[in-house]
């Protein structure tokens, strides 16, 4: 059996337990890790809450042949279940990136451009207050919780070579932790797999970012947006969910820079619903200069949308793939030739060879091979 720890999240629980099931019917236990004084809201299909080691110990008590332990957005939050984790069981951190980018880049120090920052940090002073009270608790929070639990994973999963190296460069992982490449979702979780293949002459709308999160430093993407001629184009924004506060700053900013072009989202809906909210959008902004927002950059290749990243470890990743994504601060042009019809046949085979359910299975499955034979 193979144990499943998961952040509780409102998108990415059920398709992780679809896609482990697919692979290997019957042999997962999942299980969603809260936190003492918040809800346990919705519980999401085939899963089970656990808060405290005595409730996770309980059950893992109900079997006895535990092959693997995988853990899913709850590295620094696992600490105080290693003590009942079954002893000699291969463990595998599955990187979902916010975990921890917070402790390489403490209060979004070196990710926030200048805008945003102002927007976020209101003075010089409280910017260098919460800087240094960050850096203190970076280290104090390694030392005592993230570094705990690395020294107990076994191996590192992503698909990206460059945030795993990114990680080994800061000082989180060591030549003991093996890297092995897999996404966590695959093409058909991402993308509507039956869409025309389309020039997308006719997307004339732009989406910016990809939730309330500041790291896609949307104020700095509002301002020079703002100077071009936008006539017949929405520029769509994603805020289901993220930070509160900074939602009503981006609301605010992309009405007074944007005017009646901004159409900002707010309401959680099913990927669907949201994908199909999104198709309007011929280009894509993510100015983001750390890990997130895959499945939308996953999608927006897909349906023949022209993306532009930050420098990031998944921009990297995917030039080296082959894709043509671009970055914002250097490449962005309104007026770029849209994806062809050829262009998005080679993009969709690429993406077919790395996202694609064969492949995604196949390395799952090498997964958890791995972690049988260890």
């Amino acid at each position: 059996m193979f144990l499943h720890i998961v952040r509780p999240d409102p998108k990415f629980p059920q398709l992780i337990r679809d896609l482990f099931e697919s692979v290997a019917p019957g042999q997962h236990v999942f299980v969603l890790r809260t936190w003492e004084g918040v809800p346990r809201g919705i519980l999401h299909e085939g899963y089970e809450w656990v808060e405290n080691a005595d409730e996770l110990a309980k059950v893992i008590a109900r079997h006895s042949e535990w092959e693997g332990i995988l853990i899913n957005g709850v590295l620094g939050a696992l600490r105080p279940f290693l003590e009942v984790l079954p002893e000699g069981v291969p463990l595998s951190w599955v990187v979902w990136g916010s975990e921890m980018y917070g402790l390489i880049y403490p209060c979004d120090h070196g990710i926030l451009e200048p805008l945003t920052l102002q927007a976020v940090r209101p003075s010089v002073v409280s910017r260098c207050r919460i800087f240094l009270r960050a850096k203190l608790f970076n280290w104090l929070y390694r030392k005592t919780r993230v570094r705990g639990v690395l020294d107990r994973v076994d191996i590192v999963v992503t698909k990206s070579i460059d945030e795993f190296e990114l990680f080994q460069k800061e000082g989180f992982l060591t030549d003991r932790h093996l890297f092995h490449e897999a996404p966590v979702l695959n093409l058909a979780q991402l993308a509507n797999l039956e869409s025309p293949v389309e020039s997308g002459r006719s997307k004339l709308d732009i989406q910016v970012g990809n939730s309330a999160s500041q790291a896609n430093n949307h104020l700095d993407v509002f301002e020079r947006l703002s100077k071009y001629d936008l006539t017949g184009r929405k520029v769509v924004v994603p805020l289901s969910y993220g930070n509160t506060c900074y939602r009503e700053i981006v609301m605010s900013e992309g009405k007074r820079l944007l005017g009646n072009h901004f159409v900002p989202i707010v309401d959680f809906m099913p990927l669907p619903e949201y994908l199909e909210r999104l198709s309007s959008c011929g280009i894509v902004i993510l100015n983001i200069h750390r890990q997130q927002a895959i499945g939308n950059t996953v999608n927006a290749l897909w349906e023949g949308r022209t993306v532009y990243m930050g420098r990031n470890a998944p921009f990297l990743t995917f030039k080296r793939m082959g894709l043509a994504v671009y970055q914002f601060s250097s490449d962005f042009d309104l007026d770029r030739p849209p994806v062809d019809s050829a262009l998005l046949l080679k993009t969709r085979s690429i993406l077919q060879d790395s996202y694609g359910e064969v492949s995604v299975k196949a390395q799952i499955q090498w997964l958890l091979d791995l972690m049988k034979s260890s």
